[in-house]
């Protein structure tokens, strides 16, 4: 919560529907987040440029310092460990490493709510959906090296993907209510 407001959380819900607040956050809110291996979260802080690490307990660590990306909002974790960041007004992902070091992936423009439009398959290669206001909307599949093959454009403001143990692609159209 609070992504562009002074301050935010991340909450954990049960699967009773039990709310506690795991994290809160001053000067900037988390908005995409994604879990890792650890069974922690790492969240970004779009208004400001940052990423923060939530260990399982609670605990916050500043993955990336403010100001060290270009309007973060959504990522995913690949299996190794790094993480991929979809830069909204930069037009560019990038590979934040757990180090905190930070690196241009490849060129990727997704303006579209809700922002989750990545995921990373078991083998390392990443589903993008790709849309923003004058541009055709792709699904895209990218390999390790930021090389990359259009799998669609017949999907107009792909707003989330997922991808299947097996490397099905699952893309949702939330637009188009599909």
């Amino acid at each position: 919560t609070g992504d562009f407001a002074e301050s935010g959380g991340v909450f954990r819900v049960s699967p009773e529907g039990i709310t506690t607040e795991l994290a809160a956050f001053s000067r900037n809110g988390i908005e995409g987040i994604a879990l890792t291996a650890d069974g922690g979260l790492v969240g970004v802080q779009r208004a400001i440029g940052g990423l923060q690490r939530i260990r399982p307990d609670g605990t916050i660590a500043v993955l990336v310092e403010p100001n060290g990306l270009t309007s973060p909002q959504s990522l995913a974790i690949s299996p190794c460990g790094d993480v991929l960041v979809v830069n909204d007004e930069a037009g560019w992902s990038s590979v934040v490493c757990e180090d905190g070091t930070v690196r241009v992936f490849a060129k990727m423009c997704s303006f579209q709510p809700p922002q989750t439009c990545i995921a990373f398959s078991t083998e390392g290669w990443i589903a993008a959906g790709e849309s923003a206001p004058g541009f055709p909307s792709l699904l895209n599949v990218y390999l390790p090296n930021g090389r990359h093959t259009t799998l669609s454009t017949a999907l107009e403001n792909v707003s989330g993907v997922a991808v299947a143990a097996d490397g099905t692609i699952f893309a949702s159209v939330t637009g188009e209510g599909r």
